[in-house]
């Protein structure tokens, strides 16, 4: 036993499993010579080992127990990963190791592709070891296991492929100190878990890769122009280098011009393998049709016949990183029932959907692990098997599920104003599902979902990508609409917003008197895109310094809204909004202070005292309040709102994070610079945790953070703040933008301040 025990404690860096090849010429000479049966010298092998892959990796595996071994407790271990990554390779590598040390005298491979391979084999190695009957196979099979759990030599038995552990219900071999068990299978099935150490093999590293492309191009280094970028082009998948590597041999090319012909959309996977008399190292199938069996075997596991179609959809996304909550809604379940291989009297559930990435994952063909941006976990595709399944899936599936998808990826972001931490994962998805079905996207105008991804962008901070996306979108909507279509409108009016956002409110402006006046023309004076489009010329007209105009054009939107929607509708309150703010801008704070507490019990009234957009304009009631020359009363209304948003929001809610900025404002136009600062600051980590560097809020934040700590009178912190800010400004909203100049304004009075007087 003490043998066994050495053998598979080896340390990591010999072979993954603790075992190594020995040098080429041992394991040649192992391979061809004969083998002697009954001989103490050699060991009796049953079964047909693969022949020893070219070039084969020595690789580390992580997950791997050496304690347990060393302790004589790994019987078994059970090699688990997606088809592709070498499994079956690495298992004849242990077993030759094996055989070349003298460690094991009977070696047993069976490819346990069913219950009748595996029982047929175990007849055979009865037959063939204890001189049974072969012709009873049940009985013969029966007797050689027993045989297993009594011998006194050292056995070592693999079941290569295992398609479905319970093919192996009642006919796993049995623990015994002298014997050992290895399994390869695309399964991750819990009960496989409870049988031995499961050991998940992946792709190579880079450093692997990078290694087995040399040793395959020896002697032609000419080959390996861009080998480092094929192989992660390849997602480091042992089979598809393998794959490649003898292709660019039989074409006589280099990786650079594999790589062209791989990135050739018009290319199906197929034609990029060699011929299949050239496959390498024993392989029988293509990298695409390794794969068929696995998905085959998932659309069979309950729930019955949906991961095949599910795995189309994963297939249209960022293989990286997909949340498992956009699967889980009721597009997909639609989707799915419309789209299921098995019949079924019952429509999909929803929850049957994330059912079916765990089919997927336990063939190995999905992963799923946790996000630590997100509450949400993450589902990840080899991007191979992407392109596979998309090559192999009908064109009206493709479209089916990128409609299906794209709806639950536009429903993944909330209506309102709000950036979220995974908003970089679902503009990442969407992005990808425009690559891969971008004809499905414009199928009935444009899809909400490249309208919510632009917009994502500018509420995370990136306002000069929200601009370029609405733009090309603007584009691309009058190629395929027409100049005057809702949704080509509606692209203009997302790119002038966002083009005011970055800076250019003159520019936004004169864009939205364009629009306004061309949605007279197509709809009407008295259309609701139309009244917003002059909405969007009042606001910007204040922002670049007309505010008395703004107050005033916002004044006739509130009496055109009042006689269209009456006085309680949403709108008409927005549009209130809107006039008593630049009522306060236009220098009368005191009565903008007036107007928002009419407005804020209206909006009590009207949406109800917890509704979003009532707190919002308690807040601006508060602050005007502040600016009025009332900060102490504005602290005790931030005080209660900041409660009551802590209650309906939550802490982290942007919403209630802003309230806390006002309410350190508030602190420091009353006087207290050092709470201010302190309150400033701790919102500062808040933000920095919750939204990140760039966030347009943590700009904010710390510009406010700054003010303060110069009101304190430590002006040269202050300057050192500002000047990191100013540069961070530039680069992230550029140099025009209003909070940039504001940047500037404080950065020169600190400065100043700092300078001796005459």
């Amino acid at each position: 036993m003490a043998g066994w025990a050495n053998i598979l404690a080896l340390p990591v860096t010999t072979l993954g499993l603790a075992l190594v090849l020995a040098d080429r010429s041992r394991q040649a000479l192992m391979a061809n010579s004969p083998l002697v049966r009954n001989s103490a010298s050699a060991a009796h092998v049953i079964g047909v080992l693969p022949e020893p892959a070219d070039c084969l990796q020595v690789r580390g595996i992580t997950g791997w127990d050496y304690a347990a071994v060393a302790n004589q407790e790994a019987a078994v271990v059970i090699l688990s990963g997606m088809g592709g990554v070498g499994k079956t390779q690495m298992a004849a590598a242990i077993a030759r190791r094996m055989l070349a040390e003298r460690r094991v005298d009977v070696l047993v491979w069976i490819t346990a592709g069913s219950a009748d391979a595996i029982v047929s084999a175990y007849a055979k190695a009865g037959a063939d070891i204890i001189d049974v009957d072969p012709r009873d196979v049940q009985r013969t099979a029966t007797m050689f296991v027993s045989w297993l759990a009594t011998t006194p030599k050292r056995w070592l038995v693999v079941l290569d492929a295992l398609d479905s552990p319970g093919d192996l219900d009642g006919w796993w071999p049995p623990r015994s100190d002298s014997g050992r068990v290895l399994v390869t299978t695309r399964r991750r099935d819990a009960a496989l878990a409870g049988h031995g150490d499961m050991v998940t093999v992946g792709q190579f590293s880079p450093a692997e890769a990078r290694d087995y492309l040399v040793a395959k191009f020896a002697g032609h280094p000419d080959r390996l122009v861009q080998a480092e970028d094929l192989a992660f082009d390849l997602g480091l998948l042992p089979l598809a280098l393998a794959q490649a590597a003898a292709y660019i041999i039989d074409r006589d090319i280099d990786c650079a011009a594999y790589r062209r012909r791989l990135a050739d959309q018009r290319r199906r996977l197929v034609e990029l393998a060699p011929e299949p008399e050239a496959l390498p190292d024993g392989h029988q199938a293509t990298i695409a049709t390794t794969w068929i069996l696995s998905v085959d075997a998932a659309d069979r596991l309950n729930p019955i016949g949906l991961a095949r179609p599910l795995l189309v959809a994963l297939s249209l996304l960022d293989g990286n990183g997909i949340p498992l909550d956009i699967l889980a809604t009721a597009a997909t379940a639609k989707y799915l029932t419309r789209h299921r291989t098995a019949p079924a009297t019952q429509p999909v559930a929803e929850e049957d959907a994330t059912d079916a990435v765990g089919s997927l994952r336990r063939l190995s063909l999905a992963t799923i692990s946790a996000d630590p941006s997100s509450a949400s976990r993450i589902v990840r595709v080899h991007a191979l098997l992407q392109r596979a399944v998309r090559e192999q899936a009908p064109s009206e599936l493709i479209e089916a599920a990128a409609c299906a998808v794209a709806d639950s990826l536009a429903g993944a972001w909330p209506d309102d104003r709000r950036a979220r931490a995974d908003d970089q994962v679902l503009r990442a998805n969407t992005a990808a599902l425009r690559h891969t079905a971008e004809e499905a996207l414009w199928r009935d105008g444009v899809h909400p979902v490249l309208f919510r991804t632009g917009h994502s962008l500018g509420h995370s901070g990136l306002v000069n990508d929200a601009i370029a996306h609405f733009e090309r979108l603007q584009a691309d909507a009058t190629h395929r609409l027409a100049d005057d279509h809702p949704d080509t409108l509606k692209a203009r009016s997302a790119a002038a917003h966002w083009r005011g956002e970055a800076g250019d409110a003159v520019g936004a402006a004169g864009r939205f008197k364009d629009l306004a006046a061309d949605y007279v023309r197509a709809v009407g004076p008295d259309h609701l895109d139309t009244l917003r489009a002059r909405r969007g010329l009042a606001f910007w007209s204040g922002e670049s310094g007309q505010t008395t105009l703004a107050a005033k054009a916002f004044q006739q939107l509130v009496n055109d809204y009042r006689r269209l929607l009456g006085p309680d509708h949403p709108e008409t309150l927005a549009a209130r909004n809107g006039l008593s703010r630049w009522r306060g801008l236009a220098g009368d704070p005191a009565g903008a202070a007036a107007s928002f507490r009419t407005l804020v019990e209206d909006c009590t009234r009207v949406l109800g005292p917890d509704h979003r957009e009532t707190l919002a304009v308690r807040a601006a009631h508060a602050w005007w309040r502040c600016q009025a020359g009332e900060p102490l009363p504005a602290t005790g209304l931030f005080r209660d709102l900041l409660a009551d948003c802590i209650r309906v929001l939550g802490a982290h809610d942007p919403q209630t994070l802003r309230v806390r900025g006002s309410l350190a404002v508030c602190h420091g136009e009353s006087g207290d610079a050092k709470a201010a600062t302190a309150l400033t600051d701790a919102l500062l980590r808040d933000r920095l945790r919750l939204l990140g560097p760039d966030h347009p809020d943590t700009l904010i934040t710390r510009t406010n953070l700054a003010r303060w700590v110069a009101q304190t009178g430590d002006h040269a912190t202050a300057e050192a703040q500002l000047r990191m800010l100013l540069a961070d400004c530039i680069a992230i909203l550029g140099p025009k933008h209003r909070r940039t100049n504001a940047v500037r304004t404080l950065l020169a009075l600190s400065v100043k301040a700092q300078q001796p007087t005459s």
